[in-house]
């Protein structure tokens, strides 16, 4: 049900599956540090962190938008840059930085002020070659282990047929 208190917003009920989740949200930060453990990834975070703060949190109060209105951010719509594949899901902050491509019209719709210089902005262009180098190293260590899974396969095969060759020997020794 709608709050009555927040326009536009429903009550998450203290037991739902996803009451705590990564996406874009606003978080009263005290609240999000306290329920973060560092060695959660943030599926993790997801997953154990909602049945952990079901009793932790359970005297905060946590809203999302009503389905009656329009979400003011889409993964896959005019918000993101055409030079992204739609099919392509989009975050606002990627690699610790805000994504401009993507939430950059979605906060001045909403008249959301954000100092992009606390963050920065990520710039896809300055990662592709980091990309491309960490890709080709990649390709370089598989490459590498398939090699050496095939001369360890290699050598046992030719350890079992020595193995076998004197056995045989044995064999004929032996009548």
């Amino acid at each position: 049900d709608e709050s009555p208190t927040y326009h536009k917003f429903c009550y998450i009920n203290n037991n739902s599956e996803y009451r705590l989740n990564s996406q874009v949200c606003v978080w009263r930060k005290d609240i999000f540090d306290f329920s973060l453990i560092s060695e959660e990834s943030p599926w993790d975070w997801e997953t154990f962190g909602n049945k952990r703060n079901a009793v932790l949190l359970s005297n905060v109060d946590f809203y999302c938008i009503s389905e009656k209105y329009p979400e003011p951010y889409f993964y896959n719509s005019e918000f993101c840059n055409k030079k992204y594949s739609p099919d392509v899901v989009r975050n606002a902050v990627i690699r610790g930085k805000w994504d401009l491509n993507c939430i950059e019209k979605c906060f001045k719709e909403n008249n959301i002020n954000i100092d992009y210089n606390k963050r920065g902005i990520y710039i896809p262009e300055k990662n592709i070659g980091l990309l491309k180098k960490l890709t080709k190293k990649l390709k370089k260590l598989i490459h590498l282990k398939n090699t050496l899974n095939n001369r360890k396969k290699a050598k046992i095969e030719q350890k079992e047929k020595y193995y076998n060759f004197v056995k045989k020997y044995i064999e004929k020794k032996e009548d």
